[in-house]
């Protein structure tokens, strides 16, 4: 390891303390960036806590499905971050603050939270390469994220993950319509439709699937009582979602898998 005199860490210090980036800093005091991350976590402990995972193959499911749906990544090169989104509208505040709670719970640490008010969206984030690490050990896209995430095959996946990754798929971009009793899932990824559907078959529910060729879009439909079934079985978390069809929302119930 190089040596740094006191001055170069009381240089990189100051830097560090003026949120510089490391690139920047690296510039600034020609020292590698691995030789400034050491210095870093001595001098100023570390900026960000670590992850730590915490969560069962249900929770695990719920996050992928979330990440699915309403999720985005991004690389900052400038600052060497991994940075990992989740978007909810701002009319799902409730459902926002369960989330915050949810992901402190199976990551060890609060996410970071914001409003965009231009696009009327709160936005969860963290800045890990482990989470990105995670998300590309079960899932798979390339190029525009939403026309082709899909989870990894072949992988022997419990009925718990599958719930919870049906839960969380469903709280982002489910549909449930009261008067008429019906659940829909809506998508413009070909091959995650089919292996929703595939999904949903395994667990005993079989949705019609509406394909509408001119938008290229997917969706989902149960009606009546197998959609009624379906919400008791997967609990949403998001309550508004399911408002006045008389169900609990997930976070209301004890900890154990219905059904």
């Amino acid at each position: 390891m190089v040596r740094l005199t006191k001055e170069e860490k009381e240089q990189i210090n100051t830097l560090i303390n003026k949120n510089t980036s490391l690139n920047k800093i690296s510039i600034i005091t020609n020292k590698s960036k691995s030789t400034l991350y050491y210095y870093y976590t001595k001098l100023k402990s570390r900026k960000f806590s670590k992850i730590k995972f915490n969560y069962s193959d249900e929770e695990l499911g719920e996050f992928l499905g979330i990440f699915t749906g309403d999720g985005g990544f991004y690389f900052d090169k400038a600052r060497y971050k991994y940075i990992i989104r989740i978007y909810t509208g701002l009319v799902d505040k409730d459902y926002n603050e369960e989330l915050i709670k949810f992901f402190s719970k199976i990551f060890y640490k609060k996410p970071h939270n914001y409003i965009k008010f231009k696009d009327n969206v709160c936005i969860l984030s963290y800045h890990s390469k482990d989470i990105y690490l995670l998300l590309k050990r079960f899932l798979e896209w390339y190029g525009t994220k939403t026309y082709s995430i899909k989870l990894k095959e072949p992988h022997n996946y419990s009925k718990d993950f599958y719930i919870g990754f049906l839960r969380g798929l469903f709280d982002t971009h489910g549909n449930f319509y009261r008067p008429k009793k019906r659940v829909s899932y809506g998508t413009v990824s070909s091959k995650l439709v089919l292996q929703v559907n595939g999904i949903m078959n395994k667990l005993g529910f079989y949705p019609t699937l509406y394909i509408n060729k001119k938008e290229h879009f997917y969706t989902l439909n149960l009606h009546g009582t197998p959609a009624m079934g379906f919400l008791e079985f997967v609990r949403p978390r998001n309550i508004r979602k399911i408002h006045g069809f008389g169900l609990s929302a997930r976070h209301e119930l004890p900890n154990k898998i219905i059904g």
